[in-house]
């Protein structure tokens, strides 16, 4: 197995303050206390990736929500209509 990530770590709401710049709109979620089964951090060395494969990660969290967020926009139907 090779991990292929960035080996930096982020929190859900690191995640969710990002994305939330990135589409220039609120996210709605909810702090709640952590479930029985949930980790404390889970977290990868992508240094086997580079040795093996010469390849390593060149993006960041923002290049990541910035990119996911253009595609999102740039195809707003791709996964049917959503009712609120």
């Amino acid at each position: 197995m090779i991990n292929v990530g960035t080996g930096q770590g982020a929190t859900v709401l690191e995640l969710t303050k990002t994305f939330e710049v990135a589409s220039e709109q609120p996210v709605a979620f909810e702090i709640a206390a952590s479930r029985l089964d949930d980790v404390a951090a889970s977290l990868v060395d992508p240094s086997k990736a580079k040795r093996l494969l010469g390849w390593q990660a060149e993006h960041n969290l923002k290049d990541i929500c910035d990119s996911a967020w253009k595609w999102q926009s740039q195809n707003p139907n791709v996964y049917g209509k959503i009712d609120h």
